[in-house]
């Protein structure tokens, strides 16, 4: 006899694995089919240990890459490394494009036919924000003013304009731009074969990494900073029209870069003035919240071909918890070393500089999961022994 438990086991229990079987299906690499190598929850593991969370995933962009200075040539000894596989090339929008739809490609090109001619890979990275040339504005389309200070707080004062990124007239100017700067790539075959990773940008401050000023009550012997959230309010900031504009936005980059992967620069902190849909502050967290939007966002477009990295690696600071939230995307990770710790070696002044410092960094990124890292030029003379290391262990 059938009771009215018995028939509620035998008819929930099967959904109940059919559901099962489809999540964990879906955890599949979307590049290579293979499942995760265990399901363990992202509190069960130290913050720093991807590598427990998910199967490591790369890319063809796998390797070390040494950052040029922005909008300067790539150093000859940089290109001449064995221990270097590529280049990132860090590009400003206005020294692109000075005057509406008046380009000026030749450092670039300059620049990619010689990291091409030396066999090295490239990652490239145009940056909107404080960038954006004047004649955007002149266009019509409304800014926004900040002093802020850099590292939160603890570093230089400084001040930044930057257009209102969900302007329409923005977004019609930026997705042109990218849709030309695609075509000018791509009228170099034998070039454009050899960039690996395309940054996704254009809702940015002063970098390439996604953000917005948001800094708010800073205070020290430098001086204050604006009440950021409190500027965005006045200018319409909703965190929905954000969404809508990285909507335009990565339709664009999808469209015009189908067949290369992408990256997005996080800040996993503090990267959006915290306001809501209403224009009221809200806790801190929920500005970490709304990168995760972003990211789910342009996971759902690209796919396996979206990739997500943060750029301050180093022994001082954990793995940001964003990064092991991302793990259940099975997606590539990157990393850039803190310029501020590694961009200019001290030791370089007073030598030996420490091999092993740099090792364990590598180490460390390597063990959150890294598909690549990249450092800085400097680097490659004062840790040559620490990259041959690095690019070993990301290159077996």
């Amino acid at each position: 006899m059938i009771t009215k438990k018995n028939f509620l086991t035998l008819t929930v229990l099967p959904l109940f694995l059919l559901v099962n079987s489809i999540s964990c299906t879906a955890q599949k690499n979307h590049s290579g089919g293979k499942k995760n190598k265990k399901e363990i929850a992202v509190a069960d593991v130290g913050q720093d240990d991807l590598s427990a969370l998910t199967s490591a995933v790369s890319g063809p962009f796998k390797g070390i890459y040494a950052s040029s200075g922005w909008n300067k040539p790539v150093d000859d000894y940089v290109l001449k490394s064995p221990s270097v596989d590529g280049v990132f090339l860090r590009l400003h929008w206005n020294l692109l494009e000075p005057a509406d739809n008046k380009y000026d490609w030749a450092f670039l090109d300059s620049e990619l036919k010689r990291i091409s001619d030396a066999g090295k890979k490239i990652t490239i990275g145009v940056a909107a924000g404080s960038h954006t040339p004047e004649w955007v504005y002149g266009a019509g389309v409304p800014s926004a003013s900040f002093e802020e200070f850099r590292k939160q707080g603890n570093g230089k004062k400084f001040n930044v304009k930057v257009p209102v990124p969900w302007n329409q007239k923005f977004l019609d100017i930026w997705t042109g731009f990218i849709k030309d700067f695609a075509d000018h790539l791509k009228s170099k075959p034998g070039i454009y074969q050899n960039i690996t990773l395309v940054k996704l940008t254009g809702i940015n401050e002063t970098t390439i990494e996604v953000r917005l000023p948001a800094q708010k009550g800073i205070e020290n012997e430098k001086g204050a900073s604006t009440d950021a959230p409190g500027i965005w309010r006045n200018a319409g900031y909703r965190p929905q029209k954000i969404r809508d504009a990285w909507d335009r936005i990565t339709d664009a980059f999808q469209q015009n870069f189908s067949d290369k992967y992408v990256s997005i620069a996080v800040i996993p902190k503090k990267a959006f003035p915290a306001l809501d849909d209403n224009g009221n502050e809200v806790p801190k967290n929920v500005a970490r919240d709304f990168t995760e939007d972003l990211i789910e966002k342009a996971q759902a477009k690209f796919k396996d071909k979206l990739v997500v990295q943060w750029n301050s690696l180093q022994m001082d600071a954990g793995i940001p918890k964003l990064m092991a939230w991302c793990t259940k995307f099975h997606i590539p990770f990157g990393y850039q070393l803190e310029e501020a710790d590694m961009g200019e070696p001290s030791c370089l002044k007073t030598p030996p500089c420490d091999q092993q410092h740099l090792k364990a960094i590598f180490d460390k990124g390597i063990k959150a999961n890294a598909s690549f890292i990249e450092i800085f030029p400097k680097e490659v003379i004062a840790y040559p022994e620490a990259l041959a290391y690095g690019h070993a262990k990301l290159m077996k």
